[in-house]
């Protein structure tokens, strides 16, 4: 079986699912940052900041996920006119 890229795959700037996946990737990131955090600052943070990142944490990956099957029409508007139409 050989990989092959998706016809779309040059527009992959304007894939709502890889906006989000890249989102998702820095806010993983920040976790990481989080767990090095000195433990005498982690009860001075509010604990509905802590439950607001929890529920983003998970939020993104899956609207990742949902926007990958969702029809974004523009992007086939765009993908005829930059291969000339056809």
């Amino acid at each position: 079986m050989k990989l092959r890229f998706a016809d779309d795959a040059h527009l992959w700037h304007r894939l709502w699912s890889m906006r989000l996946s890249i989102l998702a990737a820095m806010y993983s990131a920040a976790a990481g940052a989080w767990a090095t955090l000195p433990q005498d600052w982690i009860p001075h943070i509010p604990e509905r900041w802590r439950i607001a990142l929890a529920v983003i944490g998970c939020a993104i990956p899956a609207l990742a996920a949902v926007s990958r099957v969702i029809d974004q029409p523009k992007l086939r508007q765009q993908g005829n006119a930059s291969d000339g139409g056809s």
